[in-house]
């Protein structure tokens, strides 16, 4: 998947792995279909959408929010400026 391979060493692979594996990018898409893939997931599946903000930031994946994944996060986004 090339969005993949392009997303994970700008995000460190743990973001971009979580946030993509909820959409389908298999084929190319554009705006419209982007659009229906983010409306499905806002009014068809909201726990998935709850699920998929939750996996973002628990990087350690043991099922809890801590002060070292926040500090992951903010690190990450930190990195980027």
């Amino acid at each position: 998947m090339a969005l993949k391979a392009y997303l994970i060493p700008i995000f460190k692979g743990i973001i971009s792995s979580r946030v993509l594996k909820y959409f389908d990018f298999r084929t190319p898409i554009d705006y419209d279909s982007f659009i229906d893939q983010v409306e499905r997931l806002l009014n068809e599946y909201p726990e998935k959408l709850k699920k998929m903000a939750f996996e973002a930031y628990d990087y350690d994946d043991d099922g809890y929010i801590q002060d070292l994944d926040l500090y992951c996060s903010i690190k990450l986004f930190k990195e980027e400026e």
